[in-house]
């Protein structure tokens, strides 16, 4: 019995991990900047299928025990911008890459004239 139980919440496990991954790489999100924040349970499971979106800018992890995912994290670490243990520390990393986020300069390359130029930066 112990068995069927620990067995049919696996099963839901899997099904929230694959519901959370479906709902991300849906089109309802395509046109969303993401700050993603997921518990360190998720997080393993859900990072390496979304880490190469674009309309996800950062990552966080929220969970009991950093040193359970130290190592793989370091893996993802240009998007994933932390482990955090505590909810305030969270927050106000949160803050700031969100502050940062709004106050970076578009920056778009479009082919020039210049044979010798390969592209012109509007900035």
């Amino acid at each position: 019995m112990d068995n069927d139980f620990y067995t049919s919440r696996s099963k839901q496990s899997n099904t929230q991990y694959l519901l959370c991954i479906n709902y991300l790489l849906s089109n309802k999100l395509n046109s969303k900047t993401l700050f993603l924040i997921l518990p360190g349970s998720y997080g393993r499971k859900i990072v390496p299928f979304i880490y190469d979106e674009t309309n996800i800018e950062f990552i966080y992890l929220f969970c009991k025990d950093e040193e359970k995912h130290k190592e793989w994290v370091e893996l993802y670490s240009n998007k994933l911008k932390g482990i955090f243990v505590d909810k305030e520390q969270l927050l106000t990393k949160l803050n700031e890459d969100i502050d940062f986020y709004t106050k970076m300069v578009p920056i778009t390359v479009v082919p020039g004239k210049n044979p010798k130029r390969k592209h012109h930066v509007i900035i």
